[in-house]
């Protein structure tokens, strides 16, 4: 499941270009700082 949400931050959806994940290519300021979202027990999103 990780590598399939990998594909889809990185290739499809291309959610690198706007967001932050320390230990990945993502490095945007654009849209929050998505390093430590796994950790929240609930989330606050508009898609």
């Amino acid at each position: 499941m990780a590598l399939e949400g990998k594909k889809l931050f990185e290739g499809e959806k291309q959610c690198y270009a706007c967001h932050k994940v320390m230990g990945t290519k993502a490095r945007s300021n654009v849209g929050p700082d998505l390093t430590h979202v796994a950790s929240r027990t609930q989330l606050a999103a508009v898609f």
